[in-house]
């Protein structure tokens, strides 16, 4: 039977990759839009805090599950290292999603590309650009860029080992299962084999008990045999005795 955390957990990676999926999706459209109730803008908000909801509520069940394991380790017949490895997966998907959870109920500002696809369209003048607003040049937009990628890379790096911990630490569990199995079976084992020794010295037994016994009955009859003959010797004896006196008395 497979361990209940491991089907929640890959429900919530599942999930997780869903929400992250979309949360990029939502900050591309930030970038693109002019107005904070643009309805893609809206709507990908709201299927994304859904789905930061359902994870929430599964985090909760694996919390109670962790803390339940932790305060009695030894009844679900799980190490100190593998129960940690299990509250530290909580407690970072868990700041994950609080991270979405925050930057989408930060109040939506019009960035600076927006702002600069608005100058196209304006006409040119002192009014075209908003009050302050300075147009970036071409180096910052660059830098802008390539922090923006170099920060999403070490994001999905970042995932990629925790993931990759993850499936290290399922099979070490299960490696520790197997060899537990391997124990049970080898203790099993030795016990049989310490009952087949027994039963092999109670058949010697029984087959030296049995050969003593067949010598006594061939011994009876052999003596039984011996005193048969010489009754009917003596019994032929005292025949032939009272025929001659027969014979010999007219």
């Amino acid at each position: 039977m497979e361990d209940p955390f491991t089907i929640i957990k890959r429900d919530i990676l599942s999930s997780l990759s869903n929400a992250s999926t979309l949360f990029e999706s939502w900050r591309r459209i930030l970038q693109t839009v002019t107005s904070a109730e643009n309805e893609e803008l809206l709507k990908t908000k709201e299927e994304l805090l859904q789905i930061i909801n359902t994870i929430d509520q599964d985090l909760e069940d694996l919390d109670d599950a962790v803390k339940a394991i932790i305060e009695n380790p030894q009844k679900f017949n799980l190490t100190t290292r593998e129960s940690n490895a299990r509250k530290q997966f909580v407690d970072q998907t868990r700041r994950k999603v609080q991270d979405m959870r925050t930057t989408l109920e930060k109040p939506v500002k019009i960035g600076s590309a927006q702002l600069d696809r608005m100058a196209l369209f304006e006409e040119p003048g002192p009014s075209s650009s908003p009050k302050g607003y300075q147009k970036p040049s071409r180096r910052e937009n660059t830098m802008y860029s390539n922090s923006k990628f170099i920060e999403q890379e070490a994001l999905q790096q970042q995932e990629l080992i925790q993931e990759q911990d993850q499936q290290l630490d399922g099979i070490t569990h299960t490696v520790l299962n197997m060899r537990e199995i391997a124990h049970t079976m080898n203790t099993e084992l030795q016990d049989q084999s310490m009952l087949l020794d027994d039963l092999d010295e109670h058949v010697d037994r029984t087959s030296g008990s049995l050969q003593k016994a067949m010598r006594r009955m061939n011994h009876f009859i052999k003596q039984n045999e011996e005193t048969k003959s010489s009754c009917c010797i003596g019994i032929l004896i005292v025949v032939l005795i009272i025929l001659l006196i027969l014979v010999v008395i007219p």
